[in-house]
């Protein structure tokens, strides 16, 4: 059993943090973007953790008096390492599942499930590496921290640049809709009026990413 001198030392805030984190992630990739009674409860439990990680919770984990100087609590970097293990396992969690979601599409290049792969799989890569380096040498989390960041954002960067390259024209009705959506109102039509639209059915899609393209609609900028 975990000495209760341990648990303490878990920040509350940063647990509903990543319960909330997880659970929004897993309703938004159920079903791949459809609507289910599963995902509509995982995002109200996200919504429920994030207002308590908010509201009713320290920013800072409490450190007890027996644990400051004694031998046998953990050291400052140790403590610091031991609240980052619910955060580090969702990351692994997601990005593992994010390299397991990568699936062929029929108009896509035939090296583009591979390429898209290696993408989403660099992330997942440099997330463990960083996950064994902090585990390996408790106390030095700040080592490398901006080249951390970097290559995250690098990772992240590859993967979105990617999907685009390899399925420029995705035929999904939201990227069709919104993208003939600009042209209609440029026209001087109502892109609300399923006549308007070669798809033909009404789409409930916001104003403002319609308004947002006509610019560059009629710059015949992409």
């Amino acid at each position: 059993m975990i000495p209760r001198g341990w648990l303490s030392l878990f920040s509350a805030q940063f647990v509903f943090t990543v319960v909330a984190l997880v659970a929004l992630n897993l309703g938004v990739i159920r079903g791949h973007g459809w609507y289910s009674r599963t995902a509509a409860l995982e995002a109200a439990l996200a919504l429920v953790a994030a207002l308590v990680a908010c509201l009713c919770c320290s920013d800072a984990p409490p450190i007890p008096e027996s644990t400051r100087e004694t031998r046998s609590g953990p050291s400052s970097g140790g403590r610091h390492a031991l609240s980052l293990i619910p955060m580090g396992a969702a990351a692994l969690f997601l990005s593992g599942k994010a390299f397991l979601l990568t699936r062929h599409v029929d108009d896509a290049p035939p090296m583009g499930l591979m390429i898209l792969r290696l993408s989403a799989g660099a992330g997942f890569v440099l997330i463990f590496l960083f996950a064994v380096f902090d585990f390996v040498r408790p106390g030095r989390l700040a080592t490398g921290f901006r080249v951390r960041l970097f290559l995250l954002f690098a990772a992240g960067a590859l993967l979105r640049v990617t999907a685009v390259v390899i399925w420029p024209e995705p035929s999904i009705d939201v990227f069709v809709w919104l993208r003939e959506a600009s042209r209609v109102l440029l026209a001087g039509h109502n892109p609300y009026v399923p006549e308007n639209m070669s798809q033909g059915a009404l789409a409930v899609y916001p104003l403002l990413p319609i308004v947002m393209a006509a610019p560059f609609t009629f710059s015949c900028w992409d």
